[in-house]
């Protein structure tokens, strides 16, 4: 899991992949700003906790229908900030 930096500092708040100039990227080269990144967080939020997302993850290879629908579930909610 890559966690954010604040400042030089681990920011352990849930906002993932984003460095402090105030862009994200993630695994696919998509670019977020931190704006998009605070709009973004609170729609994952709604179907899975931190911790939810971090045992999904980690369960990727030996659960992965739960896995694709949280998959499924994140780029629904990227695209719906473009």
């Amino acid at each position: 899991m890559i966690v954010a930096k604040l400042n030089g500092q681990p920011d352990l708040t849930g906002l993932e992949h984003w460095d402090i100039q105030g862009y994200s990227l993630n695994e696919d080269g998509e670019t977020y700003t931190v704006q998009a990144i605070h709009k973004l967080i609170p729609l994952i939020r709604e179907r899975y906790s931190m911790d939810d997302e971090i045992a999904i993850q980690r369960q990727k290879e030996t659960k992965p229908v739960e896995f694709q629908a949280y998959f499924d579930y994140v780029e629904l909610c990227k695209t719906s900030l473009k």
